[in-house]
């Protein structure tokens, strides 16, 4: 068996699956983060800690298993957040979270040249890990980065108590604007710039590979000494090793509280503006298109429109609606994934056209996003906004394609796909 990891922003997840990926056990347990001023968005260290041995232990009880039983544990991850850890083995402070924006309006990370042909991003935004390593740097408030520090993301922290190592695949060091593509190494400009060297980072390994096996200090987790862990990357490529992208030009889509785009090559993509890139299993690269109108809009939208209970009611509503919504339409320009309408002062316009708009406009920012990729090949459907059959319906036609829905598309899932697929290549070979 094998216990599949997600460290999710807002729940740490945890699946148990055979070696046919069918889930035999699952735990959960919230995040909690740290009541904070301003815009630090923080998470305790001792909190995440506790959150996922619950998580795991959750995940035996519901598998009716124990820990000698499993083959191999995979991790995958929220990127970007990470934690600065002392000499004496102690964190110095909370995880500091991708969602932190205390750097937005003083972000030196800006000056740095060609960032986006080094990077996943076209550009240093306040939710990269160099971005705020190099505020923190220049703060008065005592809380730089000693020389003997060492700068651990999320799953580094908890890779480095399974095996007594701190190590972190290429996909997610490409994430934190620190690790450069074009050098395939920590990129100095980056280190120079946060007043850090590459002794304080982890070690580099290839996405899907193993960091280690389980040590005693694992143990505490509930993980049994001598099990081999493999690093699962970024949730994203995680979801998208899942769904078998690896195996074929497929384009996954995901319908969840944002939308995403995923996409695999054989070589490394150029920069495309609006799209991430970075390293994928097997030697391929990515490309990631995210929109924060996704879901979690509709479930807006079910809260404003007059009329609408649920999502069942939104659905009826898009359903009857007309094409041309009675000229009503929905602009996506409002925080947290909402928006406004025009045309709502024509008289024939109804709440159901208030509804079918915002589909509407849920996939014309798809389509412009799968156009960017620049892929051909089958359309895969994940999310739960894949249930709403007028949301497929108006996408597929869309995009002049069927759509083929996606089953159990999880990180867990696809880091231990990746587990799965290390042990079969190493019986054959």
């Amino acid at each position: 068996m094998i216990l599949g990891i997600d460290l999710g922003s807002t729940v740490f997840k945890t699946e148990i699956f055979d070696r046919d990926l069918r889930r035999l056990g699952r735990g959960a347990a919230p995040v909690v983060y740290a009541p904070s001023a301003g815009h630090a968005v923080e998470m305790p260290v001792e909190a995440a800690e506790e959150a996922l041995r619950t998580a795991i232990r959750g995940a035996l009880e519901s598998a009716g298993c124990r820990p000698e039983s499993l083959a191999a544990v995979a991790i995958a991850s929220q990127a970007q957040t990470f934690a600065v850890r002392g000499p004496d083995g102690r964190a110095k402070g909370p995880f500091i979270s991708w969602r932190d924006t205390r750097c937005e309006h003083d972000n030196p990370a800006t000056a740095l040249s060609d960032f986006s042909a080094h990077t996943s991003f076209a550009s240093a935004t306040s939710g990269l890990t160099v971005s705020k390593l190099a505020f923190l740097q220049g703060e008065s408030s005592g809380t730089s980065i000693g020389s003997d520090d060492r700068i651990l993301w999320l799953p580094t922290w908890f890779v480095e108590q399974f095996v007594g190592r701190a190590v972190v695949d290429d996909n997610l060091a490409a994430m934190s604007g620190l690790y450069s593509m074009r050098v395939g190494g920590w990129w100095p400009e980056a280190l120079a710039l946060c007043g850090i060297a590459p002794r304080q980072l982890p070690a580099l390994v290839p996405l899907g590979t193993s960091a280690g096996l389980v040590c005693a200090a694992g143990e505490r987790y509930g993980l049994r000494a001598g099990t081999p862990v493999v690093l699962g990357g970024n949730d994203q490529t995680a979801a998208a090793y899942s769904a078998g992208l690896h195996e074929s030009d497929s384009v996954l889509i995901g319908l969840g509280t944002a939308q995403v785009v995923y996409a695999t090559y054989p070589q490394m993509p150029a920069p495309t503006p609006g799209l991430l890139r970075g390293p994928y299993p097997g030697g391929r690269f990515y490309r990631l298109g995210a929109d924060d109108w996704g879901s979690g809009t509709v479930s807006w939208a079910c809260r404003t429109i007059s009329g609408l209970a649920d999502v069942k009611d939104f659905d009826r509503a898009v359903s009857v609606a007309p094409e041309d919504c009675h000229g009503v339409r929905f602009i996506a320009d409002g925080p947290a994934g909402s928006g406004h309408w025009t045309g709502l002062d024509n008289p024939e316009a109804t709440p159901d056209d208030q509804a079918r708009a915002v589909i509407v406009t849920l996939v014309e920012r798809m389509a412009s996003m799968v156009a960017k990729l620049d892929a051909a090949g089958p359309v895969l459907l994940c999310g739960g906004g894949a249930e709403s059959a007028p949301w497929r319906d108006i996408l597929s036609r869309r995009l002049g394609v069927e759509l083929v829905k996606m089953p159990d598309v999880s990180p867990s899932r696809g880091a231990a796909r990746m587990v799965r697929d290390r042990l079969a290549a190493r019986s054959s070979g």
